[in-house]
């Protein structure tokens, strides 16, 4: 489930303009529908719930809806929508912006997430340090690793943004995910663990109360 909020609503026309009180005054005369001016914007934000091994959502929808008088003068309706970002600013609902990427980074991220999506680390950072020029080589695999999970977070906003290209483990439906847990596959723990983890955490976020329960029935 995609949580899905209202940032801004506004009905009002051109403060500086008195032909919009001059057009409401007719139109309440005459008894009609008076010229309306909105501007409404809706974001759906991160996805609350486990995750099941599906693709996840690479974009935070914004939509921007205009209904206006079509004299209405466009540096309005651009005042607007930069109203629209300063709110969200302001209310710490703008996420954070996606800066260019350098071609280092762009190349690391297709290395590891199209290239070789089911390589381990390891094997990634050698295969890297092998084939690319030298400046663009790494001193070790944490380096690697890390650099990978930067250049992650500033795309996506989140250093496990792009998880599921590049871990076999968060590809996995939960059933089959549960059958190698139970054999003892330490990886599938973990990505049980994790959304276990991030489930309650985009539960709660969205203001719903998660009641824990220990083993043995204790609450």
């Amino acid at each position: 489930m995609m949580a899905d909020e209202e940032v801004y609503d506004s009905d009002e026309g051109p403060a500086d303009d008195p032909r919009w009180v001059l057009l409401r005054k007719l139109a309440k005369k005459a008894r009609i529908d008076a010229p309306s001016i909105r501007v409404n914007a809706r974001r759906r934000g991160s996805p609350i719930g486990f995750a099941t091994g599906a693709p996840p959502e690479l974009q935070e929808l914004l939509t921007i809806t205009i209904e206006t008088d079509a004299r209405v003068p466009l540096t309005f309706i651009l005042e607007e929508v930069r109203s629209i970002w300063r709110h969200m600013k302001t209310t710490k609902q703008l996420p954070e912006r996606s800066r260019p990427l350098e071609d280092r980074k762009i190349a690391l991220l297709e290395f590891v997430c199209l290239t070789h999506p089911n390589a381990e680390w390891s094997e990634r950072f050698e295969r890297w340090n092998k084939n690319q020029p030298r400046r663009w080589r790494y001193a070790n695999r944490d380096a690697f690793t890390t650099a990978c999970h930067d250049a992650e977070k500033q795309l996506t906003g989140s250093r496990s943004g792009l998880r599921w290209f590049y871990d076999p483990h968060a590809r996995m439906a939960g059933p089959e995910l549960a059958r190698l847990g139970k054999a003892g596959d330490r990886d599938a723990l973990r990505e049980q663990t994790r959304r276990l983890e991030e489930g309650v955490e985009s539960i709660e976020r969205a203001g719903i109360r998660v009641v824990r329960y220990r083993k043995g029935g204790a609450g």
